[in-house]
């Protein structure tokens, strides 16, 4: 894909594997080869992310969502799928909230440029970190990703 891509993993890395995403935007952040592609970790989601993607040409929003899959499932939801989930999809307001910044970035730019990577988590739970099979398969989940976007977006 030619212009810049970013990466953006998002979550709360205290709410047990809910913090997925910020741990393996850091983890694709530091095995980065440079080029037109950022990582980038925020414990910010929803329209508080939207000032951060004006600079790029697209965004992937690495996530947990329960999506009702074994543990560690990685699942590429393009914005028109995301944005066409009923209320209640993924089972929390987090998750509404990206469906949502999907449907206004769709409005705000008036292209594809915004996808999400879901990832299952195996327990999000309250004054934990990551769960150990989620932790033990960051490099193979951070693999997955990598493959994903490349394969998505033409080469990374």
């Amino acid at each position: 894909m030619k212009g810049r891509v970013l990466i953006a993993g998002v979550g709360n890395s205290l709410r047990g594997d809910d913090g997925i995403g910020t741990a393996l935007a850091e983890l694709i952040r530091e095995g980065s080869q440079g080029g037109n592609i950022e990582a980038a970790a925020f414990n910010l989601s929803g329209f508080d992310l939207v000032d951060y993607f004006e600079d790029y040409d697209r965004v992937y929003i690495i996530d947990a969502a329960d999506m009702g899959c074994p543990p560690g499932e990685v699942r590429l939801l393009p914005e028109e799928e995301l944005a066409a989930l009923p209320s209640g999809s993924f089972g929390n307001s987090h998750s509404l909230m990206l469906r949502d910044l999907a449907r206004f970035s769709v409005f705000l730019r008036g292209e594809n440029c915004l996808r999400i990577i879901g990832i299952q988590p195996a327990a999000v739970t309250p004054g934990t970190g990551l769960s150990d099979g989620i932790l033990a398969g960051l490099p193979a989940l951070a693999g997955r990703i990598r493959d994903i976007i490349k394969s998505d977006s033409g080469g990374i």
